[in-house]
């Protein structure tokens, strides 16, 4: 019988965008439209680390066909929301950390302007005008209620000819009880430079290998326009959303990061929004056992955190998953069935299964997976004598064997042990996490109780 759950959303938002010329007047930071100064090249590469956290490199060839010139240019980051502390750090995003502008290959000092909406604590820094920049028929600022949060700004002097500018930083992404982890970057306000066009625009995400995500179909329209190590499949977004918000979205199952969108003469209609699921029924990472008849599989190595199998094949499977990923070609038909049934596996004749292929995350999974069963047989011969267990997932496993009677009365004592049990149990504690070693192998060598 399947669970229910009842989903709680608790999400902050933070766009990134990329930058756009400003103005000032009094204390008010007014976005505007540079008509000379055009935008021939930008590289943003999105990576994601270990930790989470996201570091993102903006690389921007401007051109300027007049003379030297200075302009104002602001970098623009939303102010989070939902279930966050917006309180800026440092005068800065809360969120967002080790920001720089490197401009000709020198290094440029930068200022803040906080949106003070509705936040009374702000009484230092600079103000962006909501009023104004709503009068603006900008994508950027249409429907944003709350304006600009944050505005990294900085004078810049425009030589004639061909200009460099480079960001650097690193920002926490959004994320929810569904899905692990959100990345948003406006591109559309790169369209206030002259033309409106970037000529050779080159988009670069890093979010690590053997995972899935989904990009909103907002600035592309065919998965064919992407360099992707895997597959890519037509999907719709906010699938758990009301049907009618549904937009049309590529699903990525990257085997090999990363994923490059090029184009040019990139005239920017769309943003950047890009999802990577933590849920997804009838799957998702809270599973307290996994059982094959009612449990699909994730791609992504993220999703899974503890598992026990339900019986002999969902051990199998659980056990060959890593492999699955990379299109193993399964011999027995039950796991081919399996396999077959999950829309993320494709078959890979030429793959041939090793243990070096696995990811970090994939080898502590295994390793996790392996001491779990060393605990589970070390503890068997209690659970025949129906001792009951304080691990949830040891008690959640002996429960589901029909032979398993609870007994709370019971306390452990060794000697109360067979001679054969002893002796299997001698050779169950030779056994370690490093080795290979089948859990229903040893299950079946148990003596008769």
């Amino acid at each position: 019988m399947k669970k229910l759950f009842k989903w709680v959303v608790l999400l902050q938002t933070i766009l990134m965008a990329n930058d756009g010329a400003y103005t000032m007047s009094g204390n008010q930071l007014i976005p505007i439209f540079e008509s000379n100064i055009s935008i021939p090249k930008e590289v943003l590469t999105i990576k994601r680390l270990k930790d989470g956290l996201l570091d993102v490199t903006v690389e921007y060839t401007f051109y300027n066909p007049d003379k030297r010139k200075k302009v104002m240019v602001g970098f623009e980051a939303d102010e989070p929301s939902g279930d966050v502390d917006g309180t800026p750090k440092n005068g800065g995003h809360p969120y967002m950390s080790e920001f720089s502008v490197m401009m000709n290959n020198k290094k440029v000092l930068y200022k803040i302007a906080i949106d003070a909406d509705d936040k009374g604590y702000i009484k230092n820094n600079k103000i962006v005008s909501d009023d104004v920049t709503a009068k603006l028929k900008d994508p950027w600022f249409n429907g944003n209620e709350s304006g600009i949060g944050y505005v990294y700004y900085f004078n810049a002097t425009f030589e004639h000819g061909t200009n460099y500018i480079t960001h650097h930083y690193r920002y926490e992404p959004s994320g929810s009880v569904m899905t692990q982890y959100e990345i948003d970057y406006v591109l559309t306000a790169a369209s206030r430079w002259a033309g409106g066009v970037i000529k050779d625009f080159t988009l670069i995400i890093d979010v690590g290998d053997i995972t899935d995500f989904v990009i909103s179909k907002e600035f592309f329209t065919k998965g064919k326009e992407w360099e992707v190590n895997g597959w890519t499949k037509d999907t719709v977004f906010n699938k758990f959303d009301d049907p009618k918000e549904q937009t049309p979205a590529l699903a990525f199952y990257i085997q090999k990061s990363p994923v490059v969108f090029k184009k040019k003469n990139f005239k920017i209609e769309g943003d950047l929004h890009l999802v990577s699921w933590r849920i997804q029924e009838p799957y998702h990472r809270y599973l307290e056992e996994f059982n094959y008849m009612e449990n699909l599989l994730p791609f992504s190595s993220d999703y899974i955190e503890n598992m026990l199998p339900r019986d002999r094949l969902s051990y199998k499977i659980l056990k060959n998953l890593p492999f699955a990923r990379r299109g193993y070609v399964f011999k027995s038909s039950r796991m081919k069935k399996y396999f077959k049934s999950l829309e993320w596996y494709r078959e890979n004749p030429n793959y041939v299964p090793k243990w070096s292929d696995l990811t970090k995350e994939e080898n502590e999974w295994i390793t996790k997976l392996r001491k779990q069963s060393l605990e589970l047989l070390k503890n068997l011969p209690f659970a025949k004598r129906g001792y009951v267990f304080k691990k949830a997932y040891l008690q959640n496993y002996f429960k589901q064997q029909y032979w398993y009677a609870p007994n709370k009365s019971y306390k452990v004592v060794l000697s109360e042990l067979s001679v054969h049990e002893k002796k299997w149990l001698q050779e169950i504690k030779k056994l370690k996490v490093t080795d290979n070693f089948d859990l229903y192998e040893w299950i079946d060598k148990y003596p008769k109780f």
